[in-house]
Parts: structure tokens; sequence; C-alpha cells
């Protein structure tokens, strides 16, 4: 009898393993799975955040440039008028 309750835990071991086995490496799947769709879904919500800055850095360019050009058109009012002795000392 002890042959045959050996058979029996082994073939209950072997029902078990077999039934268990695939579960696991489902989950395991489908966790993997999960996983990746995080992975894109976090790369998604970066790049998203980097198109919506990209107009409010235009809009800054664009204001800067503004100024830039008004700074050097004084600037090179300022240098001819030097060049030709036509500002005053307190000005200069």
């Amino acid at each position: 009898m002890e042959m045959a309750q050996l058979g029996v835990y082994l073939f209950g071991a072997a029902f078990v393993v077999a039934v268990i086995v695939p579960i696991v490496i489902y989950n395991s799947l489908i966790n993997k799975k999960n996983q990746v769709e995080n992975a894109f879904g976090g790369m998604d919500v970066q790049l998203k955040k980097r198109y919506d800055l990209i107009p409010g850095l235009v809009e800054s360019v664009k204001q800067y440039m503004k100024h830039e050009s008004s700074v050097l058109d004084k600037l090179t009012q300022l240098r001819a008028q030097a060049l030709q002795g036509g500002l005053l000392l307190k000005t200069r």
C-alpha cells in the first residue's frame, strides 16, 4: 500500500504543478504587459508636456527679440551720434 500511496501523492503533486505553473506564467505575462503599457503611458505624458511648453518658449523668444532689437537700434543711434559729436557730455 505504500507504493500505491506514493503513486497517488506523485499524481497529486504533478496535477497541482500542471495547474499552478500555467496560472503563474499567465499572471507574470499580464504583469509584464501592464508594465509596458505604463512605461509607454509615462512617455506619452512627457511628450505632451514638452509639446505644451513649445508655444510659451516661442512667445518668450519673440519678446526677447523685440527687446534685443530695440536695444540694438538705440545703441546704433547713440554710437552714430557719438561719432558725429552730437552727444552731450552728460549723456555719454
